[in-house]
This record gives structure tokens, sequence and C-alpha cells, in this order.
């Protein structure tokens, strides 16, 4: 069984209280991990992936790439004109703050991630009847995919291309991870939620009736649009029936979480974040679409509550004088950070397992077991969440 969990986007209490939901099921992640909202209470981009790549390197969870970790890829990347892959505007800048804040720009780390984006996740998923994709399954873009690319993971001589969108291969990428956009008719527009005037629209592929007003996505007035058929030109196919179902995130749907189609299904509701329980069905069941509750992402907030993943976690910051960090690394495997306010100290974030939480002379002893003798180390109590 899978619990399929949509767009995370660095928020860590809504990923942990994702995964309580998911104790007992397997995982499956629809992508956009990074890149917090406007809006959102203490976003952390480190913590999220962190806990994302140790489900999914431990093989405990699936994972596709969403459009943000494209976006990022070709951001922190440069082409053989020395130019980033993704411009560094201010609009793009914006979009990727919370990552930048905990990666910076370009750095070692930022490649570091990116890197594992590549190696990591695959645009989609196809096994066993389950099908996972970011944005939109088409499937002339995906078979047109597979003849380069079988596995649906790209490799850094792939970027250049996706980033111009100037070849059906680039183009391909563009749609299963953004989904289609189509220019509205000559003379209409529409105002969106941010009061700009909008010439295009964001399709819902997999609605049935495939009209102007009923196809459109993030629209507030419907009204404004045309109420005839699309142009046939534009429109993608919803799933084929009697194929497995297919789970998207991506379109940050308003209102309450439910099934329009009954083997697509969108999962990203921003405001109603929920999951779906996936227990082999070929045909979609409401009962599996579980929101989840305001209280339990309020209780996500605390580190000492067990999401069914592991230990309760817990996080104690160390500190060792300078010089000692080689024999840190080796013994836990951290690495340091450095205070401006303190020129001869070495912080760690330490995350013990199998220690029972509030036994602080348990803690203690634990670190001395695992670091050789003559380091000096000491437990900033005050700091650290036990």
């Amino acid at each position: 069984m899978f619990t399929i969990i949509p767009d995370i986007h660095a928020d860590w209490k809504r990923l942990e209280a994702s995964l309580s939901v998911a104790a007992g099921s397997r995982p499956a992640f629809l992508g956009d991990f990074i890149d917090a909202g406007k809006d959102q209470d203490q976003p952390d981009d480190r913590r999220v992936l962190d806990r994302v790549r140790g489900l999914v390197d431990g093989g405990q969870a699936v994972a596709v790439m969403g459009n943000h970790e494209l976006n990022a890829i070709l951001y922190h990347r440069r082409g053989a004109d020395g130019l980033p892959l993704r411009a560094h505007s201010k609009k793009n800048r914006t979009q990727h703050l919370s990552f930048l804040d905990s990666f910076g720009v370009e750095t070692a780390e930022a490649t570091a991630w990116t890197d594992w984006f590549l190696e990591a996740l695959p645009l989609w998923h196809d096994k066993g009847g389950l099908r996972l994709i970011h944005a939109c399954w088409s499937e002339p873009e995906i078979a047109l995919i597979r003849e380069r690319r079988p596995d649906g993971r790209l490799r850094a001589e792939d970027l250049p291309e996706i980033a111009r969108e100037d070849t059906e291969f680039g183009r391909a990428i563009k749609l299963v991870t953004s989904g289609r956009e189509v220019p509205l008719p000559e003379g209409v527009s529409f105002i969106d939620k941010g009061g700009h005037r909008r010439h295009d629209i964001r399709l819902a592929w997999w609605r049935e009736d495939k009209t102007w007003r009923d196809a459109a996505l993030s629209v507030p007035d419907r009204a404004s649009l045309p109420d005839g058929a699309l142009p046939e030109a534009v429109v993608t196919a919803a799933h084929p029936a009697g194929e497995g179902p297919v789970f998207v995130g991506h379109y940050k749907m308003d209102g309450a979480p439910c099934i329009e189609n009954e083997n697509v299904l969108c999962l990203d509701y921003p405001g109603t974040p929920c999951v779906y329980r996936w227990r082999g069905e070929a045909r979609l069941d409401f009962q599996q679409l579980e929101v989840i509750a305001a209280h339990k992402i309020a209780l996500a907030g605390n580190r000492l509550i067990s999401t069914g993943w592991g230990s309760f976690v817990m996080e104690i910051v160390v500190r060792t004088p300078r010089g000692y960090e080689e024999h840190v690394e080796k013994a836990l495997g951290l690495a340091p950070s450095y205070r401006d306010d303190d020129p001869d100290g070495a912080y760690y974030l330490w995350r013990p397992t199998h220690t029972r939480r509030g036994d602080d002379e348990t803690l203690v002893w634990t670190l001395a077991h695992h670091l050789p003798a003559e380091v000096p180390r000491m437990i900033i109590w005050d700091e650290s969440r036990f």
C-alpha cells in the first residue's frame, strides 16, 4: 500500500503530519519539496530534503521530480555561454528564496542537492498499476521522453535543451512537470488572484468536459471566460479508462479535496492538505482520500512526537573546540558550523536515535560512547530538543 503525498514546499510540519497518516504504508511523493510560498510559516528546505532523502535513499519511499526541483537544477547550472540555464531574475529568485536561504546560489551544497534531484527523482513512477507524475500524464509526451530516457531520469546533457524549450523533447519535459497552459481567444483575458491580467490559462487536463470555463484552473471569475469548447489542438486527453490511476500535484487547487475523474486525482490543495491511501484499486475511492486535520499539523511541530517513521526526533546541539572537526565527522558523520561570536568553537546538530526522551544522562553517556575521549565536548542544552 502507498500513501500519495503531494507538494510539500519546505513545510516540514505538513511533511511530518503527512508521514504520520502514512504510517503502515509506503510514502509516494509527487515532487515540489522545496521553495516555500510567501505566506508560509517557518519553512525549512533543509529539514524537508533531509527527511525525504533518508526515506527515498533507504528504499522506504518513492518520489518523482516536480517543476521546482527542475527549476532549481537549471538555476544552479550554467550553459556553454556562461549564463545560468534559469535566469537569476527577481521573479525567479523570489520563487527560490527559501531554498537559497538554506543553501545559497551555485554553492557546492546547492549543486550537490540538485545533483541528487537528477539522480534520485525520475519524471514519473509507473509500476504495479500506480502512476505518479508531478503535473500532466500525456501519452505522446511520455512516449517521446521514453525514447531517450526510458527510466524517466534526466541527465546533465539534457539540461540546456530543456532550458531553451525549443525542441519537442524540451517542450515535453515542460508539459509533464508544469502542465499545459494555452492562450485564450483573441481579446479575452482575466484578472488573477494577484490582480494581474492574464491572457492564457492553465488546464485541468483530467476533466472530461473540455470547455474553457470547466477546464480552466486558478481563474477567480470563470464567467469572464468563453463558454465554448476548447480547440482540439490544445486538449490533452484524460487518462484512458481501464488504466491504473494517475496521481498529480502542482495545481494549487481551491476548496475541499475531491475526485473529479475515476482514475486521475490532483492532490495539491494547499488550504486543505490531504493524502490518498492507495491499496491497489484501479478506480479511485473517495474513502481513501484523507484530509490532514489541522491539529495533526500542529502536533507535527513538536519534534518529540513520533510520526510513525523512525524514532522520536531529537536535536542536540554539541560544541567542541575547533581543531577536532575531523574526529567528530569520523565518529558521528556530522559537519561543523561556526559562529561569529565564538571564534574558537565548532558546533554540530546531532540527532541520536534509540535514546529515551528527556533522559539527559543517557544523552551524555551516548555522546561519550561515540566520541573519542580526547575530544572535549559540551551539550548546549538551551538550544537542544530532547
